[in-house]
């Protein structure tokens, strides 16, 4: 069940007993406080985000472009936390359901630059392309095996572990992201049965 994937995650992440959210976000590493402010402001956007991926095909693109301007480009370094949040929330969605060619390519169309750092803009058309970094791909790999075992849960969290180390933060907040949507896959699953 993908829930192991969330336990692994949750305890390599969030070393308290809160349920996951943006806004109750402890420090991931003590040099690289989380500013809960920003987190407060996009929560709700990435939110919506979720609820409007499924129709980008039929959304207009200015209403797809008001939403992401309120999640991209917040936070520090040249890939913004935001922005890592939301490339891990793309990827997830990419690996359970790799059919969304056709919103990746509505995604594509957005001028990303406008938003946020032009590392961040390469990065998100590079992602939305499905051209992966070769550090990722394990993961999302593991990602798409809905019924892990025990040995695949073990991989999963060396794998994160790896990626956790990106960057200052990136990796961090790439597998918040990464976490963010499977618990939001787990909630539409249960509300399914």
């Amino acid at each position: 069940m993908i829930i192991k994937y969330i336990q692994c995650l949750e305890k390599l992440l969030i070393p308290t007993e809160e349920n996951f959210s943006l806004k109750n976000l402890k420090d991931p590493q003590s040099a690289f406080p989380i500013r809960k402010k920003i987190f407060k402001e996009i929560e709700d956007f990435l939110i919506e985000f979720q609820k409007i991926f499924p129709y980008l095909t039929v959304k207009p693109i200015s209403e797809i472009m008001k939403n992401l301007s309120n999640i991209l480009g917040y936070g520090l370094g040249s890939t913004p936390e935001s922005d890592d949040i939301l490339l891990g929330i793309l990827c997830t969605i990419y690996s359970i359901n790799s059919d969304v060619q056709k919103e990746f390519e509505v995604l594509a169309q957005i001028p990303f630059e406008r938003f946020t750092s032009q590392k961040s803009a390469q990065l998100f058309r590079r992602f939305l392309q499905r051209n992966f970094p070769r550090e990722l791909q394990p993961l999302l790999k593991l990602l798409r095996e809905q019924s892990p075992e025990s040995t695949t849960i073990s991989r999963f969290e060396q794998e994160a572990r790896k990626i956790r180390t990106i960057g200052a933060s990136s990796g961090h907040y790439f597998l918040l992201g990464v976490l963010w949507e499977l618990q939001f896959y787990e909630k539409q699953l249960r509300s399914n049965k």
